[in-house]
């Protein structure tokens, strides 16, 4: 009975972390992020190709999806640590491979980030500033969101110790280097590098 119910919730997450919030905020608007600038469903693509106040829209209900059941599941429910690893991956996992899109969807960033904020929210402040530095820099937040991927799993080991937080922070930039390399279009090494790092081939 046990193992149904926790089934029950994986399920509940994938699902929930399917609902492609940006595509219904643009179908709003009467267009289709799928067709406009990366076509890619997400928070960056409907900033730069529909308007800030719509991506921010986009980026808080992306990340509230997975961060409120996240944080009640976490916070108020005695559930052991291996099935708060695998509820919050499969809200990314549901968001990158959307249910209600044919089984394609975003990258996760935001997202990853709603998970990161309510459980590990130290660790994230840490590296923040120089994310955003680095975005600035460059002019866009590929690289930038790389690093914070890469950077996670050292920051939670050094700050909290806590194997969860270690495993879970790992386990997102692995399935983020899985969804970036599957938008690879032609498999070299090169390409595939270039892909990961800077989400270009």
């Amino acid at each position: 009975m046990v193992i149904l119910f926790y089934l029950l919730l994986l399920v509940f997450a994938y699902v929930v972390g399917s609902i492609p919030f940006a595509v219904i905020i643009t179908k709003l608007k009467g267009t289709d992020i799928r067709n406009i600038g990366s076509k890619n469903p997400g928070a960056a693509n409907v900033t730069g190709h529909v308007g800030k106040i719509y991506g921010v829209l986009v980026f808080f209900l992306d990340a509230s999806k997975a961060a409120i059941p996240v944080f009640i599941t976490y916070k108020y429910y005695n559930f052991p640590d291996w099935f708060i690893v695998l509820f919050s991956i499969m809200f990314i996992i549901g968001h990158d491979w959307s249910l209600f899109l044919e089984f394609n969807g975003g990258k996760g960033v935001s997202t990853s980030l709603g998970i990161a904020i309510v459980l590990f929210p130290i660790g994230y402040l840490i590296v923040f500033p120089f994310i955003v530095l680095i975005s600035i820099i460059r002019k866009e937040t590929n690289f930038a969101s790389f690093l914070w991927f890469l950077l996670s799993p050292f920051v939670t080991y050094f700050y909290y110790g806590n194997c969860m937080f270690i495993v879970l922070s790992s386990l997102i930039f692995v399935v983020y280097i899985i969804r970036r390399v599957t938008y690879v279009e032609k498999y070299t090494l090169k390409n595939v590098i270039s892909r990961i790092i800077f989400d270009h081939d």
